[in-house]
């Protein structure tokens, strides 16, 4: 930081903290002792937000501008990228090894068997292998509720 910028800086500084401590609280108590003016209070009040905004903007030009800041965050970037890719990993092999656990079917299986029990319940003709049918039927739906589509229950009643 040039010298330049280094006490427009530090003026700033002390613009902000003799407004918030000093000028601020005078104005305020002026103003509720019928003194001063609401004007005076709101005006101090930008002076010093101004000033402390100021401040605020050459911190954290100076942050940006020096090296060490720039390598810590890039390496902190990568390891929370390491720690997300740990972290889906073990989700993939939590989820796999619990559906096959718990003899959970993917979603491809319900919708192959569902596609195969709709296929028998439309060949058959007797109303006691229909009745058997459908309750197998909607069994398999209530695994997959999420991805039939919403025609087929449409298209079940109409054929019913």
């Amino acid at each position: 930081m040039s010298e330049q910028n280094l006490t427009k800086t530090m003026e700033d500084l002390l613009t902000a903290y003799k407004t918030f401590t000093v000028d601020l609280p005078l104005a305020g108590t002026r103003w509720a002792f019928g003194i001063g003016q609401e004007k005076d209070v709101t005006t101090t009040a930008w002076k010093g937000y101004d000033a402390s905004i100021r401040v605020a903007t050459a911190t954290v030009d100076s942050f940006y501008r020096t090296p060490l800041f720039g390598t810590t965050v890039s390496s902190l970037a990568n390891q929370m990228l390491r720690w997300q890719q740990l972290g889906n990993s073990a989700t993939n092999l939590f989820s796999i090894t619990l559906r096959q656990g718990a003899a959970i079917p993917t979603t491809a299986e319900v919708q192959v068997l569902t596609e195969r029990v709709t296929r028998l319940e439309a060949k058959s003709n007797e109303p006691t292998q229909k009745i058997a049918t459908r309750a197998t039927l909607n069994r398999l739906r209530s695994f997959d509720s999420h991805t039939s589509p919403p025609s087929s229950a449409a298209e079940e009643r109409a054929a019913a």
